[in-house]
């Protein structure tokens, strides 16, 4: 498309082209309004309107201030509905899939697209996200169950983990601390020194041990 308004939007980001088809978006303005903007070398206008949906391989940021600091503003992967980001909201708005942007005025607006082909799409390397995403962290026991035993089905991960027993703070404290009894008639005996588990409440070695 012969467009010198068009080719100054797909260098700020107004409009972007997309990787999967090799056509051009812009999301602000439909096909008529570019072809008519085109002619007319008028502003990009700002107003409410339908935010495109993402390709598979596809990350998607809507960004204010695109010549500065680029501040997020919302995003949508993987043909995901757009969400919000903080600390400054867009208002977005999603029913059935179709997302819409109200932004305000004032602001500089526009896309910057991100192409995740290359990233690493192993068994092994899906499991190692989800457990870095959903646990205190991978291990490669956790990498090989995730991904061989549960075939990768997230569902199925998220289905054992629920039927795990709960896990209780004062049971694991119970059993691991030996606090200090502050009165005469203590209900159970105090573990002594060199007893396992016991818990040191000063010093195990002080300066009259020096030399022993």
């Amino acid at each position: 498309l012969s467009c010198p308004p068009l080719q100054h939007w797909l260098q700020n980001g107004t409009c972007y082209i997309n990787p999967s088809c090799g056509m051009y978006r812009c999301p602000s303005m439909t096909e008529a309004e570019v072809m008519t903007r085109c002619t007319a070398g008028g502003p990009l206008p700002q107003a409410s309107f339908d935010l495109p949906k993402t390709g598979p391989d596809e990350v998607l940021r809507l960004v204010e201030d695109c010549g500065g600091e680029q501040k997020g503003r919302a995003w949508s992967y993987a043909g995901r509905p757009w969400e919000t980001l903080s600390p400054e909201r867009a208002d977005v708005q999603c029913a059935d899939g179709d997302c819409q942007a109200d932004l305000a005025d004032g602001g500089s607006y526009c896309f910057r697209t991100v192409n995740t082909s290359h990233v690493p799409r192993s068994a092994k390397a899906r499991a190692a996200r989800l457990l870095s995403q959903a646990t205190f962290g991978p291990t490669t026991a956790s990498i090989t169950h995730a991904a061989y035993t549960l075939g990768g089905d997230v569902r199925a991960w998220l289905a054992e983990q629920f039927s795990l027993p709960p896990t209780s703070l004062r049971a694991h404290f119970r059993k691991h601390a030996n606090p200090r009894a502050m009165v005469d008639n203590a209900a159970g005996v105090l573990r002594k020194p060199c007893e396992r588990h016991s818990r040191w409440h000063q010093y195990a070695f002080n300066l009259y041990d020096e030399g022993r």
